[in-house]
């Protein structure tokens, strides 16, 4: 946060999940965007939005800046591999996660009005699965993660779910993944997933192992 603040103080006491419209970012003439401060990586950050012809002057205002001394941040490009797994880690749902389920059954309750009535409500519906997140225990030679639709199985080899998106852990040597069990099993607390012909041993997690950051 002081990294930004440094270089624009008018972000300095812009609240979790607020924006605001920026003119001449960063003193730079024109550089004019709009900021939120939220991250899909679940890190402290921001989002830029502003007219893909700037991209180039936002990136050199920050990245060029005094302040973003490289050797001191570590201050790196990274793409979208990096910022699946972040997301991953803090359970952040993308649209994968959540096709074809009910909203009883993506574990997207928190978001939802509690009274207000809204499309799809059913009081009355019946999960037949349930979000969860696996820890997969990829060999340590594989530079992949498990892909998405993966058998998620009990270590006796009944079929108990299935992965819909998975990444590599960036804080362990291995794969977390989101999917779904079935109901209307008995949830094992360890488990097996199978891809490109491997075994892989696995743990039903209770939920995100990572916390998000950058709330407070």
């Amino acid at each position: 946060l002081y990294h930004f603040t440094g270089i624009d103080e008018r972000v300095e006491d812009l609240p979790f999940m607020h924006g605001r419209d920026l003119k001449n970012f960063g003193g730079v003439d024109k550089a004019d965007l709009r900021i939120f401060r939220v991250s899909f990586s679940g890190e402290l950050g921001f989002e830029f939005h502003f007219d893909s012809k700037l991209g180039p002057k936002i990136h050199d205002i920050i990245y060029n800046h005094n302040l973003s001394d490289k050797d001191n941040l570590n201050l790196r490009h990274f793409g979208s591999a990096a910022l699946n797994s972040l997301r991953m880690e803090k359970g952040f749902k993308l649209r994968a996660d959540l096709d074809m389920s009910h909203y009883k059954e993506a574990g997207i309750e928190p978001f939802l009005a509690k009274k207000r009535p809204f499309l799809g409500r059913d009081e009355t519906f019946e999960p037949k699965r349930f979000s969860k997140m696996f820890k997969i225990y990829t060999d340590k030679s594989n530079a992949w993660s498990v892909p998405g639709d993966t058998p998620v199985k009990s270590k006796d080899g009944k079929l108990i779910g299935y992965t819909t998106t998975t990444a590599r852990s960036t804080t362990f040597d291995g794969t977390y993944g989101m999917g779904f069990v079935y109901a209307n099993v008995e949830l094992p607390r360890e488990a097996v997933v199978e891809a490109y012909g491997m075994t892989f041993a696995a743990e039903i997690l209770d939920g995100p192992p990572e916390k998000m950051k950058g709330k407070d």
